[in-house]
């Protein structure tokens, strides 16, 4: 089976501080990218040192000590206010020059750019985080930078807001609302303006799973202490359709970006696993088997894979395997 198994022990971003990640890749052909970074002796050590363990806390990147067999170098100059890179990329001969602003203004955007111009894949480090947390004895929702900073409070409701979900455009968040006469509703924030709607309720537990990959459907469920149903909810048109039922307990629907699968957690056979629903042809098969249990489906961009959290021998590790298991 081809798998790729990565083991964060550690995920705190700080400036002052690096990230320890270890990976471990079961495909040979797969590694790093090589990057040398010139010594500086300049006037901005943050600016710098930040580049520097930023760097180094990225699991695809490898800072090397020598500037041999390297894909990339790195060369820092002063500017009158900030700094200077200039990026080698030794395969294609080809020099890019990034400024940075002795401010740290738009630093996660010039981060980014860096980023897709040695993976040309998309930057990172504009990613938003959302996340529930309590508030004077209640759950709110809030919202922070990659790095857990730049923290902004979302919602005031004064009952318990919870599992929240942000759409693939960083523009929508939707979450979980208790409501007073019991029941809970999905309720979804407008990041651009900071507005907020309900845009389903009922008495049962609602909750998101994620959004479609052009923001226009919320996929959740919505559990009745009996049954379990998975819907897809249409923002357009404000209106659910029921996709699948089961009388075993499911969380987290997700969909592929071309949304032709679902993929969600079920108890249904046991400990609870990972499953994929065709929405064309309405079939469905477990994905995971050897593992003590397995959560938190997601789908990357490129279509046929399918990444997820499971535990083996009492250590919780992520997955990325194809559609068909091979």
């Amino acid at each position: 089976m081809r798998k790729f198994l990565i083991i964060i022990f550690l995920l705190s971003f700080f400036v002052s501080s690096s990230l320890a990640i270890k990976i471990t890749i079961s495909d040979p052909n797969i590694r790093p990218f090589r990057i040398f970074l010139h010594p500086y002796q300049g006037n901005n050590s943050l600016l710098y040192e930040f580049l520097n363990n930023t760097l180094r806390s990225l699991p695809n990147f490898q800072v090397m000590e020598e500037p041999r067999s390297v894909d990339f170098d790195l060369k820092v100059e002063d500017l009158t206010e900030g700094l200077k890179i200039t990026l080698n990329n030794y395969k294609t001969n080809e020099y890019s020059i990034f400024k940075i602003p002795s401010n740290f203004s738009s630093l996660y955007k010039l981060m980014d750019e860096l980023y897709e111009k040695i993976t040309l894949t998309r930057g990172i480090f504009s990613t938003k985080i959302v996340f529930s947390m309590n508030w004077y004895s209640k759950r709110e929702i809030f919202l922070s930078d990659i790095y857990g900073k730049n923290i902004k409070k979302l919602t005031s409701n004064n009952r318990d807001s919870i599992c929240p979900k942000i759409s693939h455009s960083q523009k929508f968040i939707v979450y979980t609302r208790y409501e007073h006469n019991g029941g809970t509703s999905l309720n979804l924030i407008n990041l651009t303006n900071f507005t907020e709607k309900t845009v389903y309720t009922s008495k049962d537990l609602n909750l998101a799973g994620s959004f479609s990959s052009d923001d226009n459907y919320i996929y959740f469920t919505s559990y009745d202490g009996k049954q379990s149903k998975v819907f897809k909810f249409s923002l357009s048109q404000n209106k659910e359709q029921l996709i699948y039922r089961s009388s075993s307990r499911i969380s987290t629907p997700v969909s592929s970006f071309d949304n032709v699968i679902i993929g969600f957690v079920s108890d249904e056979l046991g400990s609870p696993s990972i499953f994929l629903l065709n929405v064309d042809n309405k079939s469905i098969r477990r994905v995971t088997r050897s593992h003590s249990y397995a959560t938190s489906p997601t789908f990357p961009k490129e279509n046929g894979y399918l990444a997820y959290l499971a535990q083996i021998a009492g250590k919780n590790q992520i997955f990325i395997t194809s559609y068909d298991n091979s």
